[in-house]
């Protein structure tokens, strides 16, 4: 019984000793001679003004900035804080510290980056005349840099209205219209072709059978649906979009009979191939110049991940039966490495092949 009596003494002691405690004040503790009474100093991209007020008991208070695009001015019981253009799409933050003496007080400052984007990256028309409107959405204002002739441009606010006049080149007419918002430029590109008389026909198809071997070339037709190969027979499936004015082929797409053999399309990148699967896409984009006349170009990777290898062949598998499986497999029948086509300028007295 008396043992637990001087427990119970002992605590009540110590809650009486700190109960006590709480009534002394700290000899060490000083107050700040400098507070901050409001900060202004989240900015927008563009070259901005902002402030700090605040408080100081004595003494003079300075201000400095720890970014080259950001400086601090002290002005009576403020901090003009001035912040230059940020150009780039990333936000950056740095401190305003303002001195009084020993204390110092850290006040953040923000400002953000360009946001730019645009609803349609390419306009695509037939040969006639026509126009669209294009709409951006940036934090700055938005400026035409460049257009070509047959082409011209009306911005009002976010809205950009692109007029062209008729194509009548006789081949695919492509321009771009340069735009900037702060310090960020891009362009949209504005394509015009009638498919039957620009794109289809007689083309020839250039290829080498392999990686460094001699360039060779017989001749193929394009389609809506299709890249023909007369001379073997065979006819590699394609699809068309009329937006992109580009084709898409398919790995993995029956082309037909060879002999007694039946023929699917492949594609080569490096040392690896597709082999029997359906998941890779090769695209055929078309373009016009004076010298080289209509070129068709294929591009596509094999793999989606950084490491993936541009495709730079196709290769016509040739199986036992109708069906791509590696049982039925015989080997390459033909390999086209760097394919392209080409077809003669509109207007040219001789064809330079480069």
């Amino acid at each position: 019984m008396k043992k637990l009596f001087n427990i119970l003494l002992a605590v009540c002691c110590l809650g009486s000793f700190v109960a006590c405690d709480d009534d002394v004040e700290n000899p060490y503790a000083t107050e700040s001679s400098i507070s901050i009474v409001a900060a202004h100093l989240d900015f927008s991209p563009a070259s901005s003004v902002g402030s700090i007020h605040f408080a100081s008991n004595s003494g003079t208070v300075t201000a400095t900035a720890r970014a080259s695009w950001c400086t601090a001015t002290v002005s009576a019981d403020s901090v003009i804080v001035s912040v230059d253009q940020n150009t780039g799409v990333s936000g950056r933050s740095t401190v305003v510290v303002l001195r009084n003496g020993s204390d110092s007080i850290q006040v953040p400052v923000t400002q953000r980056g360009i946001i730019l984007s645009v609803d349609k990256s390419e306009i695509s028309s037939g040969n006639a005349a026509g126009s669209d409107v294009v709409v951006f959405t940036s934090n700055m204002d938005v400026q035409v840099l460049s257009a070509p002739d047959w082409i011209t441009t009306s911005l009002s606010g976010d809205t950009l209205e692109v007029s062209f006049t008729a194509n009548t080149t006789g081949h695919i007419r492509r321009g771009y219209v340069a735009y900037q918002s702060g310090g960020v430029k891009d362009s949209l590109r504005v394509q015009q072709a009638d498919f039957d008389t620009d794109i289809a026909g007689t083309y020839t198809f250039y290829y080498s059978d392999d990686a460094e071997g001699p360039q060779r070339n017989f001749s193929v037709t394009v389609s809506r649906d299709a890249l023909r190969i007369t001379a073997l027979g065979l006819s590699i499936p394609m699809a068309y979009d009329s937006d992109a004015m580009s084709f898409t082929i398919q790995s993995g797409c029956y082309v037909g009979r060879y002999s007694s053999y039946y023929v699917y399309a492949a594609f080569q990148a490096g040392n690896y191939w597709t082999a029997y699967n359906t998941m890779s896409t090769l695209t055929l984009s078309f373009d016009y110049d004076d010298v080289e006349g209509t070129s068709g170009t294929f591009s596509g990777y094999l793999g989606t991940t950084a490491g993936a290898l541009p495709i730079d062949g196709i290769i016509l598998e040739a199986f036992s039966s109708n069906s791509m499986t590696e049982s039925a497999d015989q080997g390459p029948l033909m390999t086209f490495y760097r394919p392209t086509l080409k077809r003669a300028p509109v207007v040219a007295s001789s064809y330079v092949l480069r």
